[in-house]
């Protein structure tokens, strides 16, 4: 993961919120969401986030990483993956 990590494109800091305007930051969040009856969480996300709506901006490499944690659950047939971004696996509930 350190490979991503470095590669991680940032927006400046203090760019303009796509949503409301607002400011942006970058800093890290919880990611979670439901895909029909499947729930994924990844913690420790970095992320770009609006000081003024809340708003959460990705880089195309942290999506790409949703992405392949995605397929693995689909693949092990998973209901639920709590990882942290920055770690392989950290815990797995079937």
């Amino acid at each position: 993961m350190q490979e991503i990590e470095n590669r991680m494109t940032y927006v400046p800091d203090g760019a303009e919120c796509p949503t409301c305007g607002g400011r942006l930051e970058n800093s890290t969040t919880t990611f979670t969401a439901a895909f029909g009856r499947m729930v994924m969480v990844v913690y420790d996300t970095p992320a770009a986030i609006c000081t003024q709506c809340g708003e959460e901006v990705f880089a195309s490499e942290v999506s790409k990483r949703f992405d392949a944690i995605l397929a693995d659950m689909k693949a092990r047939g998973s209901m639920m993956e709590v990882v942290s971004f920055n770690t392989e696996k950290e815990g797995v509930f079937e």
